[in-house]
């Protein structure tokens, strides 16, 4: 969820039950950000990335698996 009633000079999202469930993508340059669940995302990656990720940090292991 966005956060941008607070006066703070930037809009924040909380992790618990907002990312730890969807990704979000932000494009700075084109000025647009992209909201998904967290599988599409994920089965989008290339399995070089996937490996890099299990061998970096074994300990994770995403609902959606790797």
């Amino acid at each position: 969820m966005f956060v941008v009633d607070e006066g703070l000079p930037f809009a924040l999202l909380g992790y618990e039950g907002f990312l730890n469930r969807w990704a979000v993508s932000f494009n700075g340059g084109m000025g647009y950000y992209v909201v998904e669940p967290a599988e599409e995302f994920h089965s989008r990656q290339p399995p070089e990335i996937l490996r890099i990720l299990r061998e970096k940090w074994p300990h994770l292991s995403p609902p959606f698996g790797w």
